[in-house]
């Protein structure tokens, strides 16, 4: 029996990739944080602001798999 291929592009994939994408996208930003707080410290300016950004995406990228994660859970037979 063959399957079909539009039986994986359904309302949990389309999600279940947003929250991917959303993942990726925070784990992108740390790494500009991270590289702002390096120009920051390196030319003596203020570099807080770039500090708390980069600690906070850390954590905050944890948020959307904790999602990601649920919804798959949701879809398991």
């Amino acid at each position: 029996m063959p399957i079909s291929i539009g039986c994986l592009f359904n309302r949990f994939f389309a999600i279940s990739l947003l929250f991917l994408l959303i993942q990726q996208l925070i784990v992108a930003s740390s790494t500009y944080w991270i590289s702002e707080l390096a120009r920051n410290v390196a030319l003596g300016d203020a570099f807080f602001y770039n500090l708390v950004c980069f600690i906070a995406s850390l954590f905050v990228v944890y948020i959307p798999a904790f999602f990601r994660k649920q919804l798959l859970m949701q879809i398991k037979p």
